[in-house]
């Protein structure tokens, strides 16, 4: 498999498909196995296919990816008004939403509140110099009753707990 690296592309491992599959080569290369070689070349070809889907995904559905990295940059901003940005990539607001959703699965609110949780737990588990209302804050939230019951309504516990008690795989 070819890949071209005349132009950058910033891939989002939404679907979590390329991490595991880059570790697996770490973890094959560096015990060298059986046929690790094999082994390696299979998994790099599999990242180099979906690296191509994506890249032809990315092209057809641009605005959609480009609006993506605008929703990553803008995920801590509390006045981010969406319906306003929408308007100003020149596509009607059923269009953009229908593209979006065919393209990454997910409403784009949906899409929004996925990457403000995962930001979230990772602040609440990995930044304990942080308050809870710095964490709020850098999370887009307006108020910080607003930021815990969206926490306690996506996972069950409230900010504080999830920092008393930080997930396994985080």
């Amino acid at each position: 498999t070819e890949l071209d690296f005349d132009g950058v592309s910033v891939v989002h491992d939404d679907d979590g498909a390329v991490l595991p599959l880059m570790e697996m080569i770490y973890r094959i290369t560096t015990e060298k196995g059986d046929n690790y070689h094999a082994i390696a070349d299979s998994l790099l070809e599999a990242i180099c296919a979906y690296l191509t889907r994506y890249t032809k995904r990315n092209i057809k559905y641009r605005f959609v990816s480009e609006f993506k990295n605008f929703l990553y940059q803008n995920i801590a901003n509390s006045e981010f008004d969406l319906a306003a940005e929408i308007g100003k990539c020149g596509y009607t607001a059923d269009h953009f939403r229908r593209c979006f959703k065919e393209y990454t699965g997910l409403t784009i609110r949906e899409f929004m509140n996925r990457k403000r949780l995962e930001y979230a737990l990772r602040l609440l588990e990995n930044s304990s110099g942080s308050s809870i209302k710095e964490i709020t804050d850098q999370c887009g939230f307006p108020r910080q009753a607003e930021f815990a019951r969206f926490i306690k309504l996506h996972t069950g516990m409230t900010p504080s707990e999830i920092r008393k008690h930080p997930r396994a795989d985080a």
